[in-house]
C-alpha cells in the first residue's frame, strides 16, 4: 500500500548548540512567540522550543488545544504562558504511544510555566526533571473524568531540581499526587488548590521545603513528608508546613496497588514518615476522618529494604500551634483497630509512631535534639503506639502527652535563590537540509553504500524499534581515532557523526525482497557536546529532509509469522533524543560500547572482530584483544544463557536511562550489566513513581512469579504512562517480553 508521511512547511531551521556561559536568567530583550489554537497548534509549539534561546517567552493564545505528543523543552530560560487557566487549556487525552508519558516534560534552567490549564494527561501532567530555578504559577492541571486509578500519576511533579517555586494552582484526579516535589532542594508551595487526589501534596526525599497557605480537601490524603529508600537523594529534612487548611481529606484512594501511596489509608490529613528536622505549625487540621496527623517510621509500612544509607526513622519534628476539630471517627485499614488498641470511639488528632534508632538512645531514650515533641495544640490529644507490629504489644502504647511535650529551634525559612546553573546561551550553526549535504553515503543513498571514511558497525544486541532493521555507521575526523573504554561509550573526537538509518523490511522472513528507509539519524560530537537529529526519507527513496520537530510515518510489512502488519512509526523530534540520550553528564552515545561492539563484521573484503578492525584501520586506541575485552551476548543467541541475554536486552533497552545520572535515575532501579546487586535490579524492589505503570503489583521483580512483576506489565503495555522504554517504540517486543519472562520464572 502506498503512503505518504504528513508534511510541514518549515522556516529554515537551525540546530541549537549549547554553551556554557555565565548569564541572566532572563535575557535584556524578550522575544515573544505566540501560538493559536488549531491543527498545527502542537507542531508549531514544539518547534517553538526547539528554536527557543534564553529569555524567550512563549505564549498560548486563549483557547483548546488538542495534543497527541508530549510536548518537551530543553532549553534554559523559557517561559511558557497561557492566556489563563480557564482560557488556555491544553487536552492529552489522545496522547500517543511511544511518544513519552508526560504532557509537558521540562529539563531546562530557569524555566516559568504559567496561567495555563492541562487536561487528561495520561501520565505525569508537567514534570520537570534535573532543573535548576522552577516556576509553576496559576495552573490548572485536572483529569475531567473525575478521580480514576487509570488517571495519571503527577499533576505538576519537580524532580532533582533546585530552587521550585510552585504557587496559586489547582490540581485535581491525579491517582498519586496532584503536587509532588521530589528529591529536590529549596522548595516553595504555597497558595494551591488540590482536591481528589489521592495526596493533595506530596514533599519526597527533598531537603529545605516550606509549603504553606494551601487548600488540601477531599483527597485520601492531604499533606505528605515522606522520605523512602533506593532513592538517590536520601533524606526528607528542613521542611516546614504551616498556614495550610487540610480539611476531610476523606476520599477513596484510588492509587494503583503497589505504590507506596496505595499504603496510605484514606482519611489522613498530614503524615510525616522518615523525615527529619520537620516543624509543622499554624495549621487547620479537620475531620479527617483517620488521623488528622500521624508521624511515622518506614517501618510502619512492614516493607523490607535494604538500602544501608536510607534512615527509616522521623527525627527532630517539632508539631505546635495547630488547631485541630474533628477526625479520627473512620479509620480506614489497619489503623481501625487502634480504636479497640486504645480503647477510643475515635483516634486522637496526633499519632506517633513507637520505633524510633536504639543505636542513638542516650540513657535508654533519643537525645532531645532528635525527639518529635508537641506543644501549644490546644486540646488536641495524642497517642503513640507500635505501627509496625500488626497488632500493637500493650507496653507500647501510650496516651500521655506530658512526656513529648517540648520544643525545638524554629527552621529558618526556605529562600528561593536565583538559578546558580550556567545558563546555556543557544549558539546556532547551519544544518543541511537534505541528508545528501552531508555527503555520507555514495549516490543518493538508497543502497546504504558509505563514503571512503564512513564505515559501517554493527551491535550484539540492538535496541527494539518497532521491528525495523538499523544501517549503522561512523565517520571520524581524519587521523583522530577514537580511544578505547572498557565500560561505557568510547570517547570519540570532536566532528565525529554517528549515522543510524532505520528502515523496515518489505518481508520479515526474507530480508532480501528489500526494505522501504524509513529515516536517519545523525549524532554528531561538537565542541560542545553531542547534537542529534533526523532526516526522513521521502517516499521515492532518493532523499531524506531535516525533521527537527520529528513526524510519523506510516508503514506495514509481513511480520516473521506472515501475517501483514501495520504501525505509525514515530520519528522522534530533537528534544525526544534526548529522553534516550541525555545524562547529568550530557549527551552520550548508548551502544558505542566495547561491550557491544565486540563481535565479527562482515566488510565485505574481510570478516572480523569490530574492535581488531577499527583498531587495524587506525579508527580506536587503546583497545585491547577481543578475547579479553568486555562482550554482551547477542539477546536472541540460543547458545548463550538465558541470564545473559535477558540482561544484554535489558542494558541496551533500558539502562540508558535506568542507571545512575540517567533520566530515570529517580527510580532507583539500574539495569546495567555492571550492576550485581539484585534489589538495584528491581528483585523485590517496590516501585518509585509509578502510577498506573505498578499493574497492581507490589515489585518491580519477584523471582519465579513474572505474572507479579511489575517489569512485566511495563514491557507488555502500549499506554503511554505504562509502558517501557516510552519513547522510540510503539509496538510490544514480543519476542524480548517472552525472553525476559522466562528470565524471572528461572530465578529463585
Amino acid at each position: 500500500m502506498a503512503t505518504r508521511r504528513r508534511r510541514f512547511a518549515f522556516l529554515p531551521i537551525l540546530l541549537a548548540v549549547m554553551w556554557l556561559s555565565a548569564m541572566p536568567a532572563r535575557a535584556a530583550e524578550t522575544r515573544r512567540t505566540t501560538i493559536e489554537p488549531g491543527p498545527e497548534a502542537q507542531k508549531r509549539l514544539q518547534t517553538a522550543l526547539i528554536e527557543a534561546e534564553p529569555g524567550d517567552v512563549v505564549e498560548l493564545a486563549a483557547g483548546r488545544y488538542e495534543f497527541n505528543s508530549t510536548i518537551s523543552l530543553a532549553v534554559d530560560g523559557v517561559t511558557l504562558r497561557g492566556a489563563g487557566a480557564d482560557k488556555t487549556i491544553i487536552s492529552f487525552e489522545k496522547l500517543l504511544p511511544g511518544t513519552g508519558g508526560e504532557g509537558l516534560l521540562v529539563t531546562g534552567n530557569a524555566f516559568v510555566l504559567e496561567n495555563l490549564a492541562i487536561e487528561d494527561a495520561r501520565g505525569d501532567a508537567v514534570k520537570v526533571t534535573g532543573a535548576d530555578g522552577v516556576t509553576l504559577r496559576g495552573l490548572r492541571v485536572e483529569w475531567t473524568g473525575g478521580p480514576k486509578t487509570t488517571n495519571g500519576s503527577y499533576g505538576l511533579y519537580p524532580v532533582l531540581c533546585k530552587n521550585v517555586l510552585v504557587e496559586h494552582c489547582t490540581v485535581r484526579g491525579s491517582s498519586d499526587a496532584g503536587i509532588y516535589v521530589g528529591q529536590s532542594t529549596n522548595i516553595i508551595v504555597r497558595h494551591n488548590l488540590a482536591s481528589q487526589n489521592v495526596a493533595g501534596i506530596e514533599i519526597e526525599n527533598s531537603i529545605s521545603a516550606d509549603v504553606h497557605d494551601n487548600d488540601l480537601k477531599d483527597n485520601a490524603a492531604g499533606l505528605l513528608i515522606f522520605a523512602l529508600p533506593d532513592l538517590v537523594q536520601k533524606e526528607c529534612r528542613r521542611c516546614r508546613a504551616f498556614n495550610n487548611r487540610i480539611v476531610a481529606n476523606n476520599h477513596e484512594n484510588f492509587a494503583p496497588t503497589g505504590n507506596i501511596v496505595a499504603q496510605v489509608p484514606s482519611g489522613t490529613g498530614l503524615m510525616v514518615m522518615a523525615g527529619d528536622q520537620i516543624e509543622i505549625f499554624d495549621n487547620h487540621l479537620k475531620d479527617n476522618q483517620t488521623a488528622n496527623l500521624a508521624v511515622i517510621s518506614y517501618l510502619a509500612t512492614r516493607l523490607d529494604f535494604s538500602d544501608a544509607g536510607y534512615d527509616p526513622y522521623s527525627e527532630a519534628i517539632w508539631v505546635h500551634d495547630n488547631r485541630f476539630e474533628g477526625g479520627g471517627d473512620k479509620p480506614a485499614g489497619d489503623l481501625a483497630l487502634l480504636k479497640v488498641v486504645l480503647f477510643r470511639r475515635t483516634l486522637p488528632d496526633m499519632i506517633l509512631d513507637w520505633s524510633e534508632n536504639a543505636a542513638l538512645h542516650a540513657d535508654g531514650a533519643l537525645p532531645a535534639e532528635l525527639r518529635t515533641v508537641f506543644s501549644d495544640n490546644g486540646d488536641a490529644d495524642f497517642a503513640r503506639i507500635d505501627l509496625a507490629a500488626k497488632i500493637p504489644s500493650p507496653n507500647k502504647v501510650s496516651q500521655d502527652l506530658v512526656t513529648y511535650v517540648g520544643k525545638h529551634a524554629p527552621l529558618p525559612a526556605v529562600d528561593i535563590e536565583p538559578s546558580t546553573s550556567p545558563i546555556h546561551r543557544v549558539l546556532r550553526r547551519p544544518v543541511p537540509q537534505r541528508l545528501s549535504e552531508l555527503g555520507l553515503f555514495r549516490g543518493n543513498g538508497a543502497a546504504q553504500q558509505p563514503v571512503e571514511g564512513v564505515f559501517p558497525y554493527d551491535v550484539n544486541t540492538p535496541l527494539f524499534s518497532d521491528y525495523t532493521a538499523k544501517h549503522r555507521f561512523v565517520k571520524l575526523p581524519r587521523g583522530e581515532p577514537a580511544k578505547y573504554s572498557p565500560d561505557g561509550p568510547f570517547e570519540f573526537p570532536v566532528g565525529t557523526r554517528l549515522i543510524k538509518t532505520f528502515a523496515m523490511p518489505h518481508d520479515l522472513r526474507r530480508p532480501e525482497d528489500g526494505q522501504r528507509l524509513l529515516e536517519t539519524r545523525v549524532l554528531e560530537n561538537t565542541a560542545q557536546g553531542w547534537t542529534g537529529v533526523s532526516y526522513i526519507w521521502n517516499d521515492e527513496q532518493t532523499e531524506a529532509f531535516l525533521a527537527p520537530a520529528g513526524d510519523t510515518i506510516d508503514v506495514e510489512w509481513v511480520h516473521a509469522d506472515g501475517e501483514r502488519r501495520r504501525n505509525n512509526y514515530l520519528v522522534p523530534n530533537v528534544n525526544q533524543c534526548q529522553g534516550c540520550h541525555a545524562t547529568t553528564a550530557g549527551m552520550a552515545p548508548i551502544g558505542i560500547q566495547a561491550r557491544h561492539l565486540n563481535r565479527e563484521f562482515d566488510y565485505g573484503d574481510v570478516r572480523e572482530n569490530q574492535l581488531t578492525h577499527w583498531s587495524k584501520v587506525g579508527s580506536l586506541a587503546g583497545a585491547p584483544r577481543p578475547d579479553v575485552a568486555p562482550r554482551a551476548v547477542a539477546w536472541d543467541d540460543p547458545a548463550a544463557g538465558l541470564d545473559e541475554r535477558a540482561r544484554a536486552w535489558l542494558e541496551i533497552n533500558c539502562a540508558h536511562c535506568h542507571q545512575p545520572g540517567g533520566n530515570a535515575q529517580n527510580s532507583g532501579l539500574d539495569l546495567r550489566l555492571s550492576q550485581l546487586d539484585p534489589r538495584k535490579l528491581g528483585v523485590l524492589k517496590p516501585p518509585v513513581a509509578a502510577g498506573t505503570g505498578s499493574g497492581g503489583m507490589q515489585y518491580d521483580i519477584v523471582p519465579g512469579k513474572p505474572d507479579k512483576s511489575i517489569m512485566m506489565v511495563r514491557l507488555q503495555s502500549t499506554h503511554p504512562d505504562v509502558m517501557m522504554p516510552e519513547l522510540g517504540k510503539r509496538l510490544v517486543p514480543e519476542e524480548a517480553v517472552e525472553l525476559v519472562r522466562q528470565w524471572i520464572a528461572a530465578m529463585k
